[in-house]
């Protein structure tokens, strides 16, 4: 009986520790997860990941996984990253930064601004779950949707 309680334990551990970290999982890829994601947000023209110059230049103090999605629509200014914290940067801050970067330079910058796509970037926030920082610059009830699917899949 105490070998069978012993075996009990040793197989449950891991299941307790994953309870304990939010029980969200960190094996999948930061791209794999954007591109399972980005059919959630249905939008005319999909998105796109951005290049590993376009990651590295906004954020070239991240060190880990990463992937940035854009509106592939110039009519939409939609777009999320997804980052899986290594710990060693801040990858929320980092996030926050990008997003009062980009409305700054949306209002400054772009000679088609428009209220409701601003409107996007008034609402833009950045999430946690588990060991992924998620920001996303789109209406709140797309947010929702998106991070409702991450969750899903993280938890699957």
């Amino acid at each position: 009986m105490k070998v069978y309680v012993i075996i009990l334990l040793i197989l449950l551990t891991p299941l307790t520790l994953c309870a304990c970290a939010g029980g969200y999982r960190s094996d999948i890829g930061c791209a794999e997860l954007g591109e399972r994601i980005a059919s959630s947000v249905p939008l005319d023209g999909g998105y796109f990941m951005q290049s590993e110059n376009y990651l590295h230049y906004y954020f070239p103090e991240f060190e880990g996984d990463a992937a940035m999605f854009k509106s592939a629509s110039n009519s939409s200014e939609n777009e999320f990253g997804i980052f899986k914290s290594s710990g060693k940067t801040d990858a929320r801050a980092l996030c926050e930064r990008y997003i009062e970067r980009q409305r700054s330079e949306y209002l400054s910058a772009k000679g088609n601004y428009t209220p409701q796509e601003y409107e996007k970037y008034k609402n833009a926030a950045v999430y946690t779950c588990g060991n992924y920082v998620i920001y996303t610059i789109m209406t709140p009830e797309d947010s929702a949707s998106l991070l409702s699917g991450i969750r899903a899949i993280l938890t699957d």
